[in-house]
């Protein structure tokens, strides 16, 4: 189904919906120039002005350079539930399994629902993009196993790349997720401003061709990371488990309370449990880190001309650090200005 309708308000309903072993038609092609390129590249296309679409009991299986939704609007309200996506592979593009992009705001749930064996150029089950706009997702219930990218530096798994976003993931599982020919971090989140909410969730038994389980990076104002009774377990990482990055001084807040973050101990681990720019305020309260390089590794990604604006400010709290080679290395660009 394609529907391009740039003008259009569309209200969906999608109930009981098989999508199994379809394959891209060279009657789907365009040309221009000298070069042949897909006019759509997913089972369900939708590029309207205002989207209203509701998925219930879909089952998107081994569809070959076909990911199962696309959808493209100026503002969107999406809904997916009791749903299964397996075995796509998109090789040329992101979000195998799911794509969104809103010029303006999107409203996107997904429950209850499970991606197994996604594959793509970036982000192996989902992307979400605005440029300008903002992003309400929530993610309450759902696997992810066996996700992949093909794409260096993107989301095994996840990819979501938007301006003003508030993210929430409850009860997700991510297990076993992969880059297939470089490096790619199971969650990829690049905000300008936004609220990323990670609670009662897994992520655990990624392989060693990931760069981290995590990764929030600010982009331009302030990034708010809450995690919540979380286990990051024998994740193979090459460089972080959870990792918040800042370009900018004003950073945000990085908070952790109840989880567990464990490596392989029989491995030589030389990964790093948390990393963290200076500018976040990190707050660590009954937290257990074991068997990693550096369990929290607190760095400044600023000029030293901000330190005095923006003062480096941890708190840790009932924590348990154990086997790891340094439980903590701060490095402050001005020493008078910690607290």
């Amino acid at each position: 189904m394609n529907l391009d309708l740039p003008s259009a308000v569309t209200s969906e309903v999608y109930n009981d919906v098989r999508l199994f072993n379809n394959t891209l038609s060279d009657l789907v092609k365009t040309s221009t120039d000298r070069r042949t390129q897909h006019v759509v590249n997913s089972l369900y296309n939708s590029n309207t002005r205002k989207t209203r679409v509701k998925f219930s009991n879909v089952r998107c299986s081994h569809n070959h350079l076909l990911r199962c939704i696309k959808t493209h609007s100026e503002e969107a309200q999406v809904e997916i539930r009791n749903s299964s996506f397996v075995g796509q592979r998109l090789p040329n593009d992101s979000g195998g399994a799911i794509f969104f992009n809103s010029a303006a705001h999107a409203f996107v749930v997904i429950f209850n629902s499970t991606f197994s064996r996604n594959i793509a150029k970036g982000s192996g089950a989902l992307f979400a993009h605005s440029k300008n706009g903002s992003l309400s997702l929530n993610i309450t219930n759902v696997n992810f196993t066996e996700c992949a990218s093909e794409w260096n530096v993107a989301g095994c798994a996840i990819l979501v790349v938007v301006n003003i976003a508030k993210l929430t993931f409850r009860e997700i599982r991510m297990h076993n997720c992969f880059g297939l020919y470089g490096k790619c971090d199971v969650i990829m989140l690049m905000l300008f401003n936004g609220e990323v909410i990670i609670k009662d969730s897994s992520l655990k038994n990624n392989t060693q061709s990931i760069t981290g389980a995590l990764t929030a990076t600010n982009t331009g104002g302030l990034v708010n990371v809450t995690i919540s009774g979380c286990k990051f377990l024998h994740n193979f990482v090459q460089s972080n488990v959870v990792k918040c990055f800042s370009l900018y001084p004003t950073a945000g807040t990085l908070t952790m309370v109840k989880s567990v973050i464990s490596g392989q101990e029989k491995c030589g681990n030389t990964s790093d449990a948390i990393f963290a720019s200076s500018e976040f305020h990190i707050n660590l309260t009954n937290i257990v880190i074991t068997s990693h390089h550096y369990a929290l590794f607190i760095n400044g990604s600023m000029p030293a001309a901000y330190s005095e604006v923006y003062p480096l400010n941890v708190s840790i709290y009932n924590c348990t650090f154990l086997k790891n080679f340094r439980d903590m290395v701060v490095n402050s660009s001005d020493p008078s200005h910690v607290e």
